[in-house]
């Protein structure tokens, strides 16, 4: 790299440190260790022969009472006390269990989202609050520990699952205000969603959220094939397995994971981008690797360790969440100053640095990492975190700021409130699901991600002007859910985007993923699309071009995780940390329709992740 080297100017930015990560990690340790509790109501009539009750929820009142029919003469209840190693029990936290600090982390970040009253009036669907939060939630008193191989070899947890309840004690100081207030005409409770908190640098603080639904780990539980104890792994945030005490696969939610060759690798820093607009397509000449299924579980778990495609992935995800890791925890941060813009700058002279991450990719640019300094370039006057690996393997995290120094005042430091975008509301949203063993598309699994992305697109056009997407050509017609026109559009995407069907789904490279476009040139519709893809955790392009289809009102598809999952973005929030002035780094979530059906409650996924997005529009 050729350039100006240029003099910096450096000062300390001192904050309040707060609990260092070494301790953080060792609560967490601690809190694993932590006893817990299931209690099993009994009952029986003789007081002799007992039998386990299944507690319906149904029947508890709101003073958590059991209501229980008398249809005998005399009937004898117990409760069974069982620790986490006796059958039939997943480990559990109680909220005094859980460390301090990811505690902490849960309830900021909680009330940061929850809706205010102008956006709980913005959609009729009083269910639908649009990702948000309503008033009066809190967290539950339980938390489901989760565990990565990567993290102390799967030991400790790597992350705890807090359930988001409503707040009984806010509801019941308003009861016992003596207001008169009705209740309103029908009440229903619908879950209110998780927040999944990561232990350790590995991922980012709050790692996965939703505002609606029960938890992962509540809706692995339902499908644990066990009696026995189970621990909860997480591969990525789109796959989590449950796990006997043998350490064996007893259930799983999510895609289904698959081997990635090494050549991925030569991907890393690069992105690839295309663009259609009625037939006449440009698409950039591109790279491709090869991709295997795992023969067993136990292959996915070396694989998962061993492979360099999924360290790499790993290693970028800890060095962009670094950043975020240093403000939650109020470290002491040391300021650099580039006074020109558009110079090629060496910081960090004659160290070697192994890699590096600019948080404000619109102020600061990094070049190339050397064995004698980091390169980069300021593009725009204001500041950026930037996180630094240095040839040792330590990480560290200065502020850069580009421009005069009289530009930028001491001021007050913290995150911005969040601000939203919609591509309209849930009401658009289709809720399609994979077809199982469907002769045209795989026969031995399900019909792949990739396709039920581009099905609920077209679904959502269809509905919003391009009536020829989905069933009949000149009806805004598409089905809320599943029917022959959604398997319909499904081979005909399958077709055009040639997936491979590997451990029981079908899975979609990225760059033949944008050929599913080709379904609204078969159906006669008209629109231009534009895509990118890349590698996850390294790809700024595809989620710029996923932020601004959202911002625009246009749903994005969004290729998440570690390559193994597809799904429709249309909602958008971020947040600005402010310092001196200026925006350093910012938090950015993308609101997902995640393909899997049924209730088709949407969840948040960070853009961190992002390594596909489309920009479409239709007529």
């Amino acid at each position: 790299m050729t350039g100006r080297q240029i003099t910096l100017n450096h000062r300390r930015v001192v904050m309040k440190r707060h609990l260092a990560l070494a301790g953080f990690f060792a609560a967490a340790v601690l809190a694993a260790t932590a006893e817990s509790y299931l209690l099993e109501l009994e009952t029986s009539s003789d007081n002799q022969s007992w039998v386990k009750s299944p507690i319906d929820p149904n029947t508890i009142t709101g003073a958590g009472d059991i209501l229980t029919a008398a249809d005998q003469d005399r009937a004898f209840y117990r409760l069974r006390i069982r620790t986490h190693d006796s059958d039939g029990i997943v480990p559990v936290l109680g909220l005094g269990q859980v460390p301090e600090m990811a505690l902490k982390i849960a309830l900021e970040f909680l009330r940061s989202f929850e809706a205010d009253e102008e956006q709980q009036n913005r959609d009729q669907d009083p269910e639908d609050l649009s990702g948000l939060w309503p008033e009066g939630v809190t967290l539950g008193p339980l938390a489901f520990p989760i565990y990565d191989l990567a993290v102390d070899g799967g030991r400790s947890p790597a992350y705890i699952e807090f359930k988001v309840v409503q707040d009984q004690a806010a509801a019941q100081a308003m009861e016992d205000s003596g207001e008169f207030r009705a209740d309103p005409p029908q009440r229903e409770l619908y879950p209110l969603g998780y927040i999944k908190v990561a232990l350790t640098r590995s991922d980012f603080p709050v790692a996965q959220f939703s505002n609606q639904g029960r938890t992962p780990a509540e809706e692995l539980l339902r499908r644990a094939r066990t009696t026995g104890p189970i621990r909860l792994l997480r591969f990525d945030e789109g796959f989590l397995v449950a796990e006997d005490s043998q350490g064996k696969m007893v259930g799983s939610l999510g895609n289904v994971p698959f081997a990635i060759a090494s050549e991925a690798l030569a991907l890393i820093g690069d992105e690839w981008t295309g663009d259609d607009g009625d037939g006449e397509a440009r698409v950039d000449p591109h790279p491709e690797f090869e991709i295997s299924p795992y023969a067993t579980y136990q292959d996915l778990k070396q694989d998962y360790l061993e492979s360099p495609v999924l360290k790499a992935f790993r290693s970028y995800r800890a060095l962009a969440a670094s950043a975020e890791w240093d403000l939650t925890l109020e470290l002491e941060l040391e300021t650099l100053l580039l006074p020109a813009v558009q110079q090629a700058a060496l910081l960090f002279r004659e160290e070697a640095v192994e890699a590096a991450h600019a948080a404000n990719e619109e102020v600061l640019e990094v070049l190339e990492a050397t064995e004698n300094g980091l390169w980069v370039r300021g593009l725009d006057h204001g500041g950026s975190l930037l996180t630094v690996r240095f040839g040792d393997g330590s990480v560290r995290t200065f502020v850069v700021l580009v421009g005069e120094s009289g530009a930028f005042p001491q001021q007050a430091f913290g995150w911005t409130n969040w601000s939203y975008w919609w591509a309209g509301n849930s009401g658009n949203q289709r809720r399609y699901r994979q077809y199982q063993n469907d002769p045209l598309m795989c026969p031995g699994g399900a019909s792949g991600c990739g396709p039920t992305a581009w099905a609920m697109l077209f679904g959502w056009w269809d509905r919003q002007g391009s009536p020829r997407l989905i069933k009949e050509l000149h009806l805004a017609d598409s089905p809320l859910n599943n029917d022959w026109s959604v398997l319909q559009c499904s081979r005909g995407v399958f077709n055009h985007v040639g997936p491979w069907c590997v451990s029981g789904q079908a899975a979609t490279m990225p760059w033949n993923m944008a050929n599913g476009r080709r379904w609204a040139w078969d159906r006669g519709a008209g629109g231009h699309i534009s895509w990118s893809w890349g590698v996850p955790y390294v790809s700024p392009g595809s989620v710029s071009r996923g932020r601004q289809s959202v911002q625009n009102g246009r749903p994005s598809i969004l290729g998440i995780g570690f390559y193994w999952h597809y799904v429709l973005a249309w909602g958008y929030a971020h947040r600005h940390y402010r310092m001196f002035g200026v925006n350093v780094s910012t938090s950015r979530w993308f609101y997902c329709n995640m393909g899997w059906g049924g209730s088709n409650h949407s969840e948040w996924r960070s853009s961190s992740s992002v390594w596909f997005a489309t920009h479409a529009q239709y007529w």
